[in-house]
């Protein structure tokens, strides 16, 4: 038998420490402050009312460092595909209007209060669009078809509609012998 060689040791790089447990602890894990601290945050209800048409009002609560092209995407959330949307705070004027969209509640001077408070800041903004001109063929059709589902059976219904009134065509019943039923008043 020759000589035996000596294995060479792994020198440690440091990486190591991660892998290794602590078992030992000085004393008692430090207790949680009995007070929390006062928090930076913010909050307001905003009261976001279209200009002369209150039943599409509603209330959205935010963070003041909330920034104006959130809001707007809220409201076009909101109402789907609208142009020339106009966001105003306090009244309806040019002077009010917060055209900057990168800015933030707070950089347009609205105060709020934590969250807990009670009650919550209401800050009024108002706000105008002009709905989007469609021209899509689908949208423009002067007549309306719905597709009923009833016991077994699907019903047509037709009608015609302008800006003032429905008006009932129809009713054609496919039953499940495909034979066709019509019914007219």
């Amino acid at each position: 038998m020759g000589p035996k060689k000596a294995k060479a040791k792994k020198k440690s790089t440091g990486g190591d420490k991660a892998d290794e447990k602590v078992d030992n602890v000085d004393g008692p894990l430090p207790a949680e402050p009995a007070l929390a601290m006062p928090s930076d945050e913010e909050w307001v209800t905003l009261d976001l009312k279209l200009l002369n048409w209150k039943f599409l009002d509603f209330k959205h609560r935010v963070r003041t460092t909330t920034h104006i092209f959130t809001i707007k995407n809220l409201l076009l959330e909101h109402h789907g595909r609208v142009a020339d949307l106009i966001v105003c705070k306090g009244a309806f004027t040019e002077a009010n209007e917060l055209k900057d969209e990168m800015q933030t509640l707070k950089g347009y001077g609205i105060k709020g209060a934590p969250r807990g408070v009670d009650p919550p800041v209401m800050v009024p903004l108002f706000y105008d669009f002009k709905p989007i001109a469609y021209d899509e063929p689908l949208l423009l059709v002067g007549y309306l078809v719905l597709l009923v589902p009833r016991a077994g059976m699907i019903s047509v219904l037709a009608a015609t509609y302008d800006s003032t009134y429905l008006r009932f065509i129809g009713e054609e019943i496919i039953g499940p012998s495909h034979a066709r039923v019509r019914t007219a008043k």
